[in-house]
């Protein structure tokens, strides 16, 4: 049975941006996991930091100057905080707890192909949490899509394309329907990604998705109906990049 990946991005999950009404979203999360398990008889769920990593980045820089490198795994804490709370939903919609992976996968162990490939092979629905610092949650996912001999990864965002600029900032920005890799990197304009860093997808991950042909689709997170028509093989709203 073929595995599915799906990047949930934090943003997605998340209820305001100062957290000051809470952080996770569990009405959607659970309207997310539904769709998941209606669909795909097999997936892989990888969760973003989202606005909890920003605020306690923002929160933890007022208080101390921290390094570069530890702001990074204050993220990697945010989202794995994130994919634990997503999991213990998917759990309760998949209903038979055998189908999921009881843990989050992160860390080292999401390093480690081989056991990555068994638990792949082993449950019906895996959820996962940060693997490394220097990259968003996209590594991730490209990662999963690598030990699965996945080409696709579907991207839930905040936002329904890719655009040319900012379209909250500017309304004249231009959406994507198709982007080749090399394209896409022009338009973003950078090599790393640094802590709180905001990409469609990371310039890091872009790269590694890139060298080994791995496209992404970029869906809103939030239009259930246009996932569902995304993962039924119908006609959808988004921007393929690869």
């Amino acid at each position: 049975m073929k595995n599915s990946i799906l990047k949930i991005g934090g943003s997605v999950l998340s209820v305001k941006r100062d957290c000051s009404e809470g952080f996770f979203n569990f009405t959607l999360a659970r309207k997310l996991a539904e769709v998941i398990v209606e669909n795909l008889n097999k997936a892989s769920v990888v969760v973003g930091g989202g606005y909890l990593n920003k605020w306690l980045l923002e929160t933890s820089l007022e208080a101390l100057p921290i390094e570069e490198k530890d702001q990074h795994w204050i993220g990697i804490a945010a989202l794995n905080v994130n994919a634990e709370l997503f999991k213990v939903t998917l759990k309760r919609v998949v209903g038979e707890p055998s189908r999921i992976y009881p843990e989050i996968l992160r860390y080292k162990a999401l390093l480690d192909g081989e056991f990555v490939k068994k638990v792949l092979s082993e449950y019906a629905y895996v959820v996962t949490g940060a693997a490394r610092p220097d990259t968003s949650s996209d590594f991730d996912a490209y990662l999963l899509a690598k030990y699965s001999n996945v080409d696709t990864i579907i991207s839930l965002k905040n936002v329904d394309y890719v655009y040319s600029d900012d379209p909250s900032k500017n309304p004249r920005a231009t959406p994507f329907r198709h982007l080749s890799w090399q394209e896409y990197l022009d338009l973003i304009k950078a090599k790393r990604f640094p802590p709180r860093g905001n990409f469609p997808v990371d310039p890091v991950t872009a790269r590694y998705a890139r060298k080994d042909k791995i496209r992404f689709i970029i869906v809103d997170g939030t239009d259930l109906s246009n996932l569902r028509d995304l993962l039924k093989g119908e006609r959808f709203r988004g921007t393929i990049i690869e």
